[in-house]
Parts: structure tokens; sequence; C-alpha cells
């Protein structure tokens, strides 16, 4: 059996990997995970609650449960891989096992996931079997893509509140002008502007550049 995934546009093959993976996540997250680059696979499980039982399972994804609530000693060295976007993994402690990954709304359906922690080809392969490919990135808030997109919501309503121009306005130029899917008020709403607002602040601990605008605080 072949599971197809897709990189760059491209489909490409790789090789059943035996290997049982839970998925905690909410129905808005799994439905994300569940587009055009999954291919079901009886291996991967969904469910909404972390269960008590974990020795069946090889690895782990907590996207809709607050890591700091969970006993990873449990997990003992399996794969664990946590929907964080601002703490990092030097703030939370994280053992060299588990991988934080930007699990906001609309970053999951993307075939290209990003993971903080060190690079390792047998993570790879678990995020492989949902059709995705994996970059790792710096122990950093926000990882990459969440501090760009935050960043753009951000100056977008700096312009709104200077009256430059209004919010449909400013998102028919961003997704005319870049080809983004959404514009920065459409993906504020996406996101949700309480994501974004907190970590802006938090980035803004260094930076002063991304301190948030008024309209999103």
């Amino acid at each position: 059996m072949v599971q197809k995934y897709h990189s760059f546009n491209k489909p490409i093959f790789a090789k059943r990997i035996d290997m049982k993976v839970l998925i905690c996540a909410n129905e808005e997250q799994q439905k994300e995970i569940t587009n055009e680059f999954y291919a079901a696979d009886n291996n991967l499980v969904f469910v909404s609650k972390v269960p008590e039982m974990k020795e069946d399972f090889d690895a782990f994804l907590i996207l809709n449960t607050d890591i700091s609530e969970v006993d990873l000693s449990l997990f003992g060295d399996k794969f664990v891989f946590v929907n964080e976007v601002i703490r990092t993994n030097y703030e939370l402690q994280l053992p060299g096992n588990v991988f934080r990954l930007i699990g906001w709304p609309g970053f999951l359906s993307r075939p290209l996931w990003e993971l903080s922690g060190k690079k390792d080809r047998e993570a790879e392969k678990v995020i492989s079997l949902l059709g995705r490919q994996t970059v790792f990135v710096a122990d950093i808030p926000g990882l990459v893509s969440a501090s760009v997109v935050s960043m753009i919501i951000n100056e977008a309503h700096f312009a709104k509140e200077e009256s430059i121009s209004s919010e449909n306005e400013i998102d028919y130029a961003m997704k005319l002008g870049t080809n983004y899917p959404l514009g920065p008020f459409a993906w504020a709403e996406r996101i949700g502007k309480q994501n974004v607002n907190n970590l802006l602040k938090r980035l803004s601990q260094d930076f002063l550049r991304y301190e948030p605008s008024d309209l999103l605080k």
C-alpha cells in the first residue's frame, strides 16, 4: 500500500509506515487535517480527549489541550506533537521527544508543517502519515509563519486605525496583490484576534515593532 501526499502541488508517494498515531483534536482541527493532503489510514486515530491508556500508540498529536496541563512523563520516550504557538520548548522545559507546531485555525490545512525541536527523521515520518512535509525551525515564539501572519494582521489594523483604508479594501488589495488566500482582517477572524494579540504581546517583549495595534488590544 502506498500513501500519497503533496509538496509544492506535486504528488509524492511514500511507503506506508507501520505506526499507530493518536490525534487529540477538536472538530475543526480534524477537518483541517483531513483535507486534500491527507490519505486515510487505519493507524490514525482521532479523539477529542487524551485517553488514560497510551501504550497502544507510537506517537501523539495533542492539538486541543493546553500542554502545561498534560503529564508528559506518561508518554515515555514516544513522539508527542503539541499545539503551542507562543511558549517555547525551553520555557516549557519540554523533553526532546516533544515538538511544538502551529495548530491555529487555518494552519493545519497547509501541506508544510513547522516543528520546533531537534530535527529527527523518525518524527518527520509521523507527520508524513498525515500527508504533510515538515520543516524544523528555531525555538522561538510564533515559530515562523504565525509570527509573519500576525505582523501582517497588525500592520493592517494600524492602517485602518490611521484611516488609510477600510477592512474590505485592505483585504481585497492583499488577496489580489499578493495572492494570499485571505486578507489580514479575514485572517484575524479565522485565527482569532485574541491568539494574534497574545502572540504579538509576547513578541513585543523583545522587539517593539510587534507592539499590537490598539484595535487588536
